[in-house]
């Protein structure tokens, strides 16, 4: 997709996404950019993150959708002082991902995808049961913001009582614009016979896409700058939710 291996470092420093996207992108790909994220990476040397938005559509009545093309571009032996804008860049090569964003409890329409917020990916072999658990996280979010029994238990913590004074309300106001992404996990193992002091666990496989558990991460929120984790816990269906406040450092 790339037309050049290299790219100078002055084209990419402070660069506005679309005209980047119109030097570095082939003219068919770059005519369909619409936005994007150029942001410097704590690595050695010069590092730059590359993400070029397409522009977003429904792909079903509570999920957004938006093809990105990602890449890398760097020069790690480079410094500070050496970091002049002709220096060139190498430019890896383009990958194509897809995006989707939840747009609880509105329902999708293209108009209100440009505006939507908690855009997350999935390798492929991930993709449906994760958004089977994306799906599942904001039914738990109407069914916690309205006034008949959850049908799931709910348990919330924090370092500060406020935060979870109302369980229902925190996982009804989860800020799903925020959302970083979805984490499918297997905590399903069986014990086999001990041996001496020895106890042994087996994970058993995953069936038919059907995980166990997901963790849900935000990223971090006023007034503290912490950050939401909800743990989705059954198989067949959804029988806890477990809601936390914490510090999280990102880089």
């Amino acid at each position: 997709m790339v037309e050049s291996a290299t790219v100078p470092l002055g084209a990419v420093r402070g660069a506005e996404p679309v005209a980047l996207a119109q030097r570095i992108l082939p003219p068919e790909t770059a005519a369909r950019i619409e936005g994007g994220l150029v942001r410097r990476q704590w690595l050695p040397g010069q590092s730059y993150f590359i993400r070029f938005d397409e522009r977003p559509s429904v792909h079903s009545d509570g999920l957004c959708r938006r093809t990105s093309h990602v890449a890398s571009a760097g020069a790690p032996r480079v410094g500070e002082e050496e970091a002049a804008d002709d220096t060139p860049l190498a430019l890896t090569p383009f990958q194509t991902v897809v995006f989707y964003a939840p747009t609880y409890p509105n329902l999708a329409s293209d108009a209100g995808c440009l505006s939507e917020g908690g855009w997350i990916g999935a390798p492929e072999r991930e993709l449906e049961p994760t958004l089977r658990m994306l799906d599942r996280l904001t039914r738990a979010m109407a069914r916690a913001a309205g006034p008949d029994e959850l049908g799931f238990a709910l348990s919330c913590r924090s370092d500060k009582p406020e935060d979870c004074a109302d369980p229902r309300r925190a996982l009804a106001d989860l800020p799903l614009d925020r959302l970083l992404g979805v984490r499918l996990k297997n905590t399903v193992y069986q014990e086999e016979p001990t041996e001496g002091r020895v106890r042994v666990r087996k994970m058993q496989p995953v069936v038919d896409d059907r995980w166990p558990e997901a963790e849900v991460h935000f990223d971090s929120t006023p007034p503290d700058g912490q950050s939401w984790i909800v743990v989705l816990n059954g198989i067949d269906r959804l029988e806890a939710v477990e809601i936390r406040r914490t510090l999280v450092i990102r880089h």
